[in-house]
């Protein structure tokens, strides 16, 4: 089952000043508490004070890593002809596609879908919020996932708890750091 999780912190800049960030992800867990468990896992040491929000989703694939661009979700016309009621059927799938552009994941759907014996036609794809993807027992999909948190720690993306004396980078060694008054 995939969830999606979205969640919330804010972080202090220089000047002493919140902004309030918001990230989305999916992850991979046959259970609610074990994607909630991954969430905890997944985000320590890069944001330590934080609100979520984890839904079950339901979409038709995630395309393999990439590690270049951002993911598109791209929606999917797939007919079928049944014999027994000898009638077409419809049904409106949605992929995500790790892309540089639209243009770029219509492309790759297009190249996958291809291979498949029913009619499908690309109606569209679009920017996703998605910043990442967690699988819990797929290396590359946690690998992917990794750079893309480092990605975010090096832009600024990390928070730190007003108790916090150190915080950990993502590659687990410690940045020093003062206590930050409320």
């Amino acid at each position: 089952m995939w969830f999606l999780a979205k969640i919330k912190y804010k972080v202090q800049d220089d000047l002493g000043k919140w902004k309030s960030f918001t990230e989305q992800f999916l992850l991979e867990n046959i259970l609610y508490g074990g994607a909630e468990k991954d969430l905890a896992k997944i985000l320590e040491g890069r944001i330590t004070d934080f609100e979520y929000d984890l839904a079950k989703v339901k979409f038709g694939q995630v395309y393999e890593p990439f590690n270049k661009g951002n993911f598109y979700k791209v929606t999917i016309e797939e007919k079928t002809y049944s014999a027994e009621t000898d009638k077409e059927k419809i049904e409106i799938l949605t992929h995500y596609v790790i892309a540089e552009s639209v243009h770029e994941a219509e492309e790759r759907a297009d190249k996958y879908i291809s291979t498949w014996v029913t009619d499908c036609t690309i109606i569209g794809a679009v920017k996703s919020k998605i910043l990442g993807v967690w699988h819990p027992y797929n290396s590359e999909w946690q690998d992917d996932f990794k750079q893309r948190m480092l990605l975010l720690a090096e832009a600024g993306n990390e928070s730190s708890d007003a108790n916090q004396t150190t915080i950990f980078n993502p590659d687990g060694s410690v940045k020093k750091s003062e206590l930050v008054s409320a």
